[in-house]
């Protein structure tokens, strides 16, 4: 989990998986890469930031996206998300 921190940047682009899930909530990030990894097979809690592009895309594995409360969203990536059950977008822009 990664809740209430003053992250700006978060690049965990060559993880592999996250298991159970992976939490981060209420930070300042702006910046996010997690596209071409299948490393989400849990939910995926992404809310209250400052980011504006959120790419998700080719996270085959990815179930349960929860990215609410990021007023600044402009743009969100879900191609290639075969198994996407529940997405919770409320208030992001888009």
């Amino acid at each position: 989990m990664l809740g209430a921190n003053n992250l700006t940047n978060l690049d965990i682009s060559q993880k592999n998986q996250f298991n159970p899930f992976f939490d981060c909530n209420v930070n300042q990030l702006t910046s996010l890469d997690v596209s071409q990894k299948n490393c989400f097979r849990y939910p995926f809690y992404f809310l209250v930031n400052q980011i504006s592009n959120l790419d998700f895309s080719q996270n085959t594995n990815l179930s349960y996206l929860d990215c609410q409360q990021n007023p600044l969203v402009l743009s969100l990536d879900l191609s290639q998300n075969i198994n996407l059950n529940w997405v919770f977008y409320k208030t992001i822009n888009l």
